[in-house]
């Protein structure tokens, strides 16, 4: 839709697609991954990714880009993400969570719409904790170059000095049910 001229700007979580219609890609700030375990979970943190349950993940379904972040952090081979559960959406593996029926990794920035649930536990990662980088990403012959280039550093300074965005600049959020 960007490239097509229907949108003017994205904030997009994976790198800018390649060829075709040749974008600008400002990045605004790492985005860290915690785990989100049942609250009965016998994982200690930090915990390592190559520790967990291959099994008892549960991925998005085949085209979120979340999907294939989380794959390549936790190393899964394609026999893997096939006899894992996947959904259509992360309100729906977070339900699924709560109620003890697997564990799944969360973007930091996703945290506080969805842990609520306090049968929910997050644990933070192990060094070097999986992440992904957020990018305000544009056309570059747009005339607007200068107004997204501002609106970059207004993310990027609000994500600094905001309480509930800091945790988006640590190495992981300490464990919590909901953010303070």
């Amino acid at each position: 839709m960007l490239e097509k001229g229907d949108l003017d700007m994205a904030l997009i979580a994976t790198a800018p697609p390649k060829g075709g219609v040749a974008l600008s890609a400002i990045p605004l700030f790492s985005d860290p991954f915690v785990l989100a375990a049942p609250t009965r979970t016998n994982l200690k943190q930090p915990v390592h990714l190559s520790d967990l349950p291959k099994d008892q993940l549960l991925l998005l379904d085949e085209g979120h880009c979340f999907r294939d972040q989380m794959i390549k952090a936790c190393a899964l081979d394609k026999e893997q993400t096939s006899n894992n559960f996947s959904a259509t959406s992360l309100s729906t593996i977070m339900a699924f969570v709560a109620n003890a029926q697997g564990l799944t990794l969360l973007p930091a920035i996703s945290i506080e719409k969805e842990a609520s649930d306090p049968r929910i536990k997050l644990l933070k990662l192990a060094p070097p904790v999986a992440s992904r980088t957020l990018s305000l990403v544009f056309r570059k012959n747009t005339p607007f170059k200068t107004l997204f280039e501002n609106i970059a550093a207004e993310i990027i300074q609000s994500a600094k000095t905001d309480k509930t965005a800091n945790l988006l600049f640590t190495p992981g959020p300490e464990p919590h049910q909901r953010p303070a």
